[in-house]
């Protein structure tokens, strides 16, 4: 058991289901609701963007929804910052942080504990297409996901949870000195 707080991300698409199953989650669970949703987050803009209402939210806290005015400036960065903020005050009443939305940008910056922003490196791009062709493109995704389980206690049942810019993120984490060994890929 690692000594790193639990969490449960519930992600997909649109009308997917998330948000019936993070409230009935929650209501299980005794957990609140982080909501990692990219319009969610500004005031005023509820039509279109499936953000639940009062009702909807049956008596379970949510978190990070109508915090900025639709003209105010919010990143990746902002959003890690706040949710951290809100995944500690979460911990520290004993509850359980629940993240749901489908922006994934936000969910994998926070998982990373930040937001990184590097430049193209066409050679480690090709060193890292080199390595998937010889060894298969799960080493990439393998290697990334092992970068975001580092802070929270996530499992995707080895599927591949991140489906998306792998060889994008995974030059940002080689970029940042991180030896990729094919030997540590199961």
């Amino acid at each position: 058991m690692s000594g790193k707080p639990k969490i449960i991300a519930v992600v997909g698409p649109t009308a997917s289901g998330k948000t019936a199953l993070s409230i009935a989650l929650a209501k299980q669970l005794c957990g609140e609701i982080v909501s990692c949703d990219s319009i969610q987050i500004y005031r005023g803009m509820d039509i279109g963007t499936a953000k639940p209402d009062a009702a909807e939210r049956d008596g379970v806290p949510h978190h990070l929804i109508d915090i900025v005015a639709p003209d105010a400036d919010f990143d990746a960065s902002d959003y890690v910052s706040a949710a951290t903020a809100a995944v500690d005050d979460i911990l520290s009443r004993g509850k359980l942080p629940i993240f749901c939305g489908g922006t994934g940008l936000y969910l994998d910056s926070f998982l990373r504990g930040g937001f990184c922003e590097t430049a193209d490196s066409p050679e480690l791009r090709a060193e890292l297409t080199r390595r998937a062709e010889k060894i298969g493109n799960g080493y990439i995704n393998k290697e990334q996901d092992t970068l975001y389980y580092q802070k929270y206690d996530v499992t995707d049942g080895g599927n591949g949870f991140y489906n998306h810019q792998y060889m994008t993120n995974t030059e940002a984490a080689a970029s940042e000195s991180i030896d990729f060994d094919a030997s540590r890929v199961n």
